[in-house]
C-alpha cells in the first residue's frame, strides 16, 4: 500500500507492529519485552494503543483523529497507530448465531458425519464423484434440515428466527465444511471463494487496479 503497488481489499486489522522477545522466568512463565517497533515503507507505525484490549474484543476501529498520517509514494494518505486501512471496505463480521455454531464446532461436526453418512440425509444421498470436484452438491433445503436435526441431535438450542436471520452465513459455512471433508480443504477453500464478498469485491476493482499500478510505474 505505501508503495502503490496495489489496492487492499477487506477491512482493518488489528495493529500489531512490535517486536517482542520472550525471557523465560520459570515453569509456565516468561516475560515478553517489547525490543523494537515495525515501521511501513511510508515511516508510520501501524501498532495500536494497547490500552484499550477490549477495543479488540469489540472489534472498534481506532479513531481517526487520534492516528498519524503519513502519505504513500504517490501522496495518497494512510494513516497510522491502527492497523491497516483498506482502499476498499469489505466487513467480514458474522451474525452473533453463526459465531456461537462456529465456536461450538457444529459445522465441522456436522460435515464429518455427512461425509461419513452418518446423518439420516447422508446414509440415501448420492454424492457426485471425485473427479466432479463436488459441483453437483448443492447445499439446499434438504441439507438444512439434516443440519438442523444434527443440532437438536446434540442438545444445541436455537429459535428459527435466528437460524433464518444468519441463514446465508450458516449455508456458506455448511457449503465449505461439507466439500473439504469430501473432497479435501482446497476444495472447501474454492468453493467458499466463489461467494466471499471480499473476493467479488477484489474481482470488481481488478481492472481499477491494474490501471493503477500502470499508472504508479509511468515515468
Amino acid at each position: 500500500m505505501d508503495n502503490d503497488r496495489g489496492f487492499i481489499v477487506g477491512e482493518d486489522s488489528w495493529g500489531k507492529g512490535l517486536v517482542q522477545t520472550v525471557f523465560p522466568l520459570g515453569e509456565n512463565l516468561a516475560l515478553a519485552l517489547t525490543t523494537a517497533k515495525y515501521y511501513t515503507p511510508s515511516g508510520r507505525s501501524i501498532q495500536r494503543d494497547y490500552a484499550h484490549i477490549e477495543d479488540y474484543i469489540l472489534y472498534k476501529k481506532a479513531p481517526e483523529d487520534e492516528r498519524e498520517v503519513r502519505y504513500t509514494a504517490k501522496g495518497r494518505k494512510v494513516l497510522g497507530q491502527g492497523g491497516i486501512s483498506p482502499d476498499f471496505e469489505v466487513a467480514s463480521a458474522r451474525k452473533l448465531f453463526t459465531l456461537e455454531l462456529m465456536n461450538k464446532g457444529t459445522f465441522f461436526g456436522y460435515a464429518r458425519k455427512f461425509a461419513g453418512r452418518q446423518t439420516p440425509l447422508s446414509k440415501t444421498a448420492v454424492f457426485p464423484g471425485d473427479e466432479e470436484k463436488g459441483t453437483d452438491l448443492v447445499i439446499d433445503s434438504r441439507v438444512i434440515e439434516d443440519f438442523k436435526a444434527f443440532l437438536r441431535s446434540n442438545k444445541i438450542a436455537f429459535s428459527e428466527e435466528r437460524f433464518q436471520e444468519a441463514g446465508e452465513e450458516i449455508k456458506r459455512e455448511l457449503e465449505r465444511e461439507i466439500f473439504s471433508s469430501l473432497w479435501g480443504v482446497e476444495a472447501g477453500v474454492r468453493i467458499y471463494q466463489k461467494s466471499d464478498a471480499a473476493v467479488l469485491k477484489a474481482l470488481e476493482v481488478i481492472s481499477q487496479a491494474s490501471k493503477f499500478v500502470a499508472d504508479s510505474h509511468s515515468p
